[in-house]
This record gives C-alpha cells, sequence and structure tokens, in this order.
C-alpha cells in the first residue's frame, strides 16, 4: 500500500488535486527492512498505517523534516533499487513539510 502526504489546516480542507508526496510500498518496505542502518526516527515513516488516514501535527512534521535531512545527506539509500526517486521523495516531503509549517497546517498521510 502507498501513502501520499498532504497538508492542510483540517482533513476536510485536503485539496487531493493539488501538491502531494507519494510514498511507494517498496520504499516503505526498504526503510522497514534496513531499519538497523538507519540512525534517526525513520520508523515515524513506516510505522504510519497504510490502510488508513493519519494526521500528523507540527512535532511530527518537524521529526519528518530531521528524518528527510538526515537521509538525504547519508548512504541509507544507496543499496535501493531506485536511488533516485527515493532521493526525490524525502527531498518533496521535506518541502512539504516546510510548507506546511510556514503555512501553519497539519501534514495528512492518506492511505489508499
Amino acid at each position: 500500500m502507498s501513502l501520499n502526504f498532504y497538508r492542510a489546516e483540517s482533513k476536510d480542507s485536503i485539496d487531493f488535486d493539488n501538491e502531494f508526496v507519494g510514498l511507494e510500498e517498496e520504499l516503505q518496505d526498504y526503510l522497514y527492512k534496513n531499519i538497523d542502518m538507519i540512525d534517526c526516527e525513520i520508523k515515524c515513516i513506516y510505522e504510519i498505517d497504510p490502510y488508513s488516514d493519519s494526521e500528523l501535527d507540527s512535532t511530527m512534521i518537524k521529526i519528518l523534516m530531521d528524518v528527510c535531512g538526515k537521509i538525504k545527506t547519508s548512504g541509507y539509500l544507496t543499496h535501493y533499487e531506485d536511488e533516485d526517486e527515493a532521493m526525490e521523495f524525502f527531498v518533496r516531503l521535506e518541502e512539504l513539510c516546510e510548507n506546511a509549517l510556514g503555512c501553519n497546517q497539519k501534514i495528512f498521510a492518506i492511505g489508499d
């Protein structure tokens, strides 16, 4: 199951046709399977229920941003099949988080 991350003030105000970042199941599985080599709070991503919808507050958004920054500057993704695609996910998620914080919004992880 993939997850799509959106920013909005409330779940009811999500614009599903607007900016979002998608996390593919393969990358989520890779992160879970390689948890031992990742020394940051990566569990905040793989613990999100891909079958449900989750609301992430500013505290969790800041943790996500920290994770994205660490993943981008580390070698954690070098063994992932599509390293560039995975890196793009973390770059875009970090930008989405920055935009959400700047607009006093939340992040919503919507499972499909």
